[in-house]
Parts: structure tokens; sequence; C-alpha cells
């Protein structure tokens, strides 16, 4: 598996087309591509049992495909959620360092960074993602 084929698989599943049909444009906004690209692309994916692709109707997930899709979706969004809180917590100590200090922190620090984002974390942080049988849960980090 490439990883633009991972990519599609994502973007389809997340466009909702683990239930829903999703069109080649909206791969292709999503991507930032050519429409004829995502055509060659999911004709190829099609082949392989990935998708489904029904001309002028859109683009369906197999089982298959969204298995590969949870899978990818989920692991990356546990990846994102772990590596920003363990980042969040590396600069709130640093702005305590910082405090105790009683200096001000160079200004692209990730401590004035965090000064800036002033609070607002736990807003970035509402994630959803699919939980092993492929249903979204959205979770909330605060910090």
């Amino acid at each position: 598996m490439t990883p633009m084929k991972e990519d599609y698989l994502k973007i389809i599943f997340e466009l909702g087309g683990a239930g829903a049909k999703v069109s080649n444009k909206q791969i292709a906004i999503s991507l930032n591509i050519a429409a004829g690209s995502v055509t060659e692309m999911v004709s190829k994916m099609a082949e392989e049992g990935y998708v489904i692709h029904e001309p002028y109707a859109g683009i369906s997930l197999t089982e298959e495909g969204r298995r590969l899709a949870v899978m990818l979706v989920r692991n990356h969004r546990l990846w994102e959620t772990f590596l920003v809180n363990r980042w969040v917590t590396r600069c709130q100590k640093l702005m305590k360092r910082q405090k105790s200090l009683n200096t001000s922190p160079a200004p692209n620090s990730p401590t004035r960074w965090m000064m800036r984002w002033d609070g607002q974390s736990a807003a970035h942080m509402a994630v959803s993602f699919p939980t092993v049988t492929g249903t979204m849960m959205k979770t909330v980090t605060s910090f």
C-alpha cells in the first residue's frame, strides 16, 4: 500500500465514503490534485478491491477498504493526540520554569507560543477518531 493510496482511503472515509458515495471532485479538492488523477487512482484501487466506483454516482469503500481506512485514521489520530499531549505538557513545564526565573521568553520560543495560545488548547484538541469497529468517537483533551 503506497502512502498516496493511504491518503485516498483516509479522505474517502472522512468524506463519508464508508456509508455514502463520495465524488471525484470532493476527493480532488480535499487532496488538492487534478480530477483526472483521482479517476486514475480510484480505478487502480477498485481493481485492488478497496473501493467501488460507480461512474456518475460516486465512490464508496469496500469492507476491506473501510477496514484499512479505519485503521489508518485511528492510528493517525492516536499518534496526533499523543504527540500534542507530550508537546503541550513540555511547553507547560517550560512556562512554569520561565515564570520561576522571572524572565521573558524568547520571541519564537515554544513558551512564547503557548502564552499566545492563551488557554485555547482545549478548543484545538477536540479530536474525532474511529473506534476499532469504525464508529466515530469524539474526545476533548483539556490542558
